[in-house]
Order: structure tokens, then C-alpha cells, then sequence
């Protein structure tokens, strides 16, 4: 069994019709990362740029986790040049060709596109109950994440109709949803969010906390015991799956093990708990509990 698997779609390509923001009316410049960007005073920053820019990080940060990603949209070198914008059926295509279980597509918003006041935060999931799959519950935990990163206005996690990017039934998804991070018509957010690597950086590990509260139900309360978390029968508790499910993803995300994100609290995951008791010297160990103090260690 394979890590669970997961698309990061980078949103419209770099050519798309209208996906800019408007004339910057002031020159803006970001730098993060290794990463400069700077917007000269009349111009316009291309969408895709920023979602590419978001997705990268996410992508990047759910495979150290331990997930196994497919990346669509990335076939412009980043955002930066390509003149083509591929298609939602090929993307969900390759997203359905792949298995994933789920997608998570990059946007920023736009109201007029001219400068104005929408502003705010949103995860999208489809309306229709033949296209949404679990979708409402992915969006709903992602929006809890992501919304606090800069306190922007809580848009919500809201239904929408007909967004290709959405119908995890036609990826062949458990759930699908499309992030809207911030407005490229707001002035202040196209300043300060839209064009800001830092910006991309802390949207794309939120939006992938989000992810993992959604699997897993989120730092477990309880030292966590190999005997309850391992069974392999139909009759397992799902509760105590999410728990082993969390504890290879944190495992992956402080020690860099490398662990296959299956659920089961087998020999490697045993020997990664191992590591981590000496590494951080939790006290004795057996690879087969973690406690509360470990627990609180692996959730920083």
C-alpha cells in the first residue's frame, strides 16, 4: 500500500484572459526565500504567477510530509514565460489517470478588475451533490487554517457551481477543493498578499495543515499506543487509523523519516518513534507509545 495521494493544481496558465491584477499603482517589491519579486508602478501581476508560486510551496511541503503529489498546471516553467494554459479536462484527466484521493487547486480572487474593496479568504467546493464527494469537510478545515494566517476577512468555505477544479467526482477524488487566498483587485492585498513569496510560502503550509486536520482530526489528546493504532481488520476504528495516519505525517514532518502515509504503525513507523524518543530523550522507549510530551513536540 502506497502513500496517499494527492494534486496541487497551480490554477490558470501565465496567458490566461483577465487573470491579472490591475496597473500596481505603485512600484512593490517582496523578497523571501531566495525569491525577489517586484512589481514596477503600471503593471499588472499575472495570476498564475501567484498560484504557481503558492503551489509550488504546497506541493513541496505535503511531499516532505510524506504524501505522494501529482502537480498539474506546472507545465509553464513556474509561471514565469509559456504562452499555454492547460486544459481542466486534461488536468482532471491526468488527475483521474493518477488515483488521486485528492486535488487542491491554487487561486486569487478578483471582483471587477479594477481596484476595490472585495477583500478576504475562501476555500470553494462544489454545490452539486454528484460532483462534491466529501469536499465540504476538506474546504471547511483548510479554511480554518488558512483564514488566521493574516486575519483577513473569513470569506468562508462556500459552495460553488460548475468550477471544474471542484468535481471530485470527474478526478475520480474522495474530495476536491479550489483555495481563493486573497483579492488581486484589492489594493492592499494585491500589495501585500498577491505578490508576496512570503506570502505563497505560509498560505501553502496552512492550506496543507489544513489538510492533514481533515485525514487525521488533528493532534491527538491521548499518549497514542501501537496496539490500538496497527489492526488491520474491516472492524478498525477509524479513530485510531487518523491517529497513526498523524503520527507518520508529524514523524515525517520533524525527523524527515521518509515513511510510506498509510495508517499502519508498522516497523519503520515503530523504529521513526524510536528515533525521536533519543533525538528529543523522551526516556525510555519501545517504539510502540508516544506520549503526551512527544506529542506535543511532533505538532510544533
Amino acid at each position: 500500500m502506497g502513500s496517499i495521494k494527492v494534486a496541487v493544481d497551480a490554477g490558470h496558465g501565465y496567458n490566461t484572459a483577465g487573470k491579472r491584477s490591475p496597473a500596481f499603482i505603485k512600484t512593490v517589491t517582496h523578497t523571501y526565500d531566495g525569491k525577489k519579486i517586484t512589481v514596477p508602478a503600471g503593471s499588472h501581476f499575472r495570476e498564475h504567477v501567484a498560484n504557481a508560486g503558492v503551489a509550488n510551496y504546497l506541493a513541496d511541503y505535503l511531499n516532505r510530509l510524506g504524501f505522494d503529489v501529482l502537480r498539474t498546471g506546472f507545465d509553464d516553467d513556474n509561471g514565469t514565460n509559456d504562452t499555454t494554459d492547460m486544459s481542466i479536462n486534461k488536468r482532471q484527466s491526468l488527475i483521474r489517470g493518477y488515483g488521486c484521493q485528492y486535488s487542491m487547486s491554487c487561486h486569487f480572487n478578483a471582483y471587477t478588475g479594477e481596484w476595490n474593496s472585495a477583500n478576504g479568504i475562501e476555500a470553494l467546493y462544489d454545490v452539486s451533490e454528484k460532483r462534491v464527494g466529501d469536499s465540504k469537510a476538506l474546504a471547511v478545515a483548510i479554511q480554518k487554517r488558512i483564514q488566521p494566517v493574516y486575519g483577513q476577512k473569513n470569506r468562508g468555505a462556500k459552495t460553488a457551481k460548475g468550477l471544474g477544479m471542484c468535481n471530485a467526482t470527474g478526478m475520480g477524488c474522495v474530495a476536491s477543493v479550489l483555495m481563493e487566498y486573497a483579492f488581486m483587485d484589492n489594493r492592499f492585498e494585491a500589495e501585500n498578499y498577491f505578490c508576496n513569496p512570503e506570502s505563497w510560502y505560509r498560505y501553502a503550509v496552512a492550506t496543507a495543515e489544513g489538510f492533514v486536520d481533515y485525514l487525521t482530526g488533528g493532534k491527538p489528546e491521548k499518549e497514542l499506543t501501537q496496539a490500538e493504532a496497527t489492526k488491520k481488520e474491516l472492524t478498525q476504528a477509524e479513530a485510531t487509523k487518523k491517529q497513526a495516519l498523524w503520527l507518520q505525517i508529524m514523524l515525517n514532518k520533524t525527523l524527515d523519516a521518509k515513511l510510506v502515509v498509510d495508517g499502519i504503525w508498522g516497523t519503520k513507523t515503530k523504529k521513526a518513534v524510536l528515533q525521536l524518543y533519543k533525538k528529543y530523550d523522551f526516556g525510555e522507549a519501545n517504539g510502540n507509545t508516544v506520549s503526551l510530551a512527544a506529542i506535543k513536540r511532533l505538532a510544533r
